[in-house]
């Protein structure tokens, strides 16, 4: 009985220092995955603030864009209401106020 005793303290033994070892290996493993974790964190922080910027810039260039048609449709209605400077021309060739001439 003292051999088996013996031999339970030894399995028990050894028992103890494989849960130790398996606590310490997924410590290890946990502080790694926290580690992955709050740099995952940190790069979808850094893709939200790209694509904000990029939101931000893309609307930009929208609004300038159209302020940019805006600006040309306004020339276009002012160049149709002015008469066209050809006919004008042609309708007095030898107008001493024509530089066209």
């Amino acid at each position: 009985t003292k051999r088996s005793y013996e031999e339970q303290l030894a399995t028990q033994s050894q028992r103890i220092e494989q849960l130790e070892a398996d606590a310490v290996e997924r410590e290890v493993q946990f502080s790694e995955m926290q580690k992955k974790m709050k740099q995952d964190h940190h790069s979808m922080e850094e893709e939200k603030k790209k694509l904000s910027l990029s939101k931000d810039g893309t609307a930009a260039r929208i609004r300038y864009l159209e302020n940019m048609v805006q600006s040309l449709q306004v020339k276009l209605k002012k160049a149709q209401a002015q008469p066209d400077t050809e006919k004008v021309i042609s309708k007095y060739p030898n107008d001493a106020n024509n530089d066209y001439a």
